[in-house]
């Protein structure tokens, strides 16, 4: 399991999906373990079994969770020690938005592939899908940057639209070119139906 990203909403979305997953591993007797990219850090938690490693899992995502305001170490960090903790034949899961996924992150993951049943978690607010129609100029801020975005732009909507359902086509592709089981998971949905699904 792996979860990250500093976006408080996907965040707890994340934290749910990882603990519901880890109670079901607990339910059939497997071992649990992870590695968090938070602005804490990077964390890893060798495989165990139990409830016991299910409430180690919970204390380090509240621990992670309490840190969300500082920047995450890209994902390209989790491979090592995912690959490290991945033994084969491992079920694998990557809670994550995925937005720095590049060419490290490609390869290191296909490469567990080979050997692990790995499942990408996309994770996503709607805002990224769609902009909200306004008709007043939209200011947004990140530090000392600021830019005003004019919403009633139809073709920009078209664009922002078209460019998120272009991301997550990609994401499916390489699941699929790597044999990789894929779900995408909105802030606004119930991580639960979801993983009903991908665990059927």
């Amino acid at each position: 399991c792996h979860v990250d990203r500093a976006l408080r909403h996907g965040f707890e979305q994340a934290a749910r999906t990882a603990a519901l997953l880890a109670w079901k591993a607990a339910q059939e007797h497997d071992r649990i373990g992870g590695v968090l990219l938070g602005g804490s850090g990077s964390h890893e938690l060798l495989p165990a079994r139990g409830g016991a490693a299910v409430l180690r899992l919970l204390n380090r995502l509240v621990e992670v969770a309490s840190h969300t305001s500082a920047e995450a170490p890209p994902l390209a960090q989790l491979s090592a020690g995912l690959q490290r903790l991945a033994k084969p034949g491992s079920l694998v899961f990557v809670l994550s938005d995925l937005r720095d996924f590049d060419p490290a992150v490609d390869r290191d993951l296909a490469r567990i592939a080979q050997h692990s049943d790995l499942t990408l978690l996309h994770f996503y607010d709607v805002f990224e899908t769609a902009l909200p129609t306004l008709d007043a100029p939209l200011r947004v801020s990140h530090r000392a940057q600021s830019v005003d975005l004019e919403l009633g732009d139809r073709a920009l909507a078209t664009r922002y639209q078209q460019r998120f359902a272009a991301r997550r086509d990609d994401l499916v592709d390489y699941c699929r070119t790597h044999r990789m089981g894929y779900a995408s998971i909105s802030t606004l949905e119930t991580p639960l139906n979801v993983l009903k699904q991908v665990l059927a």
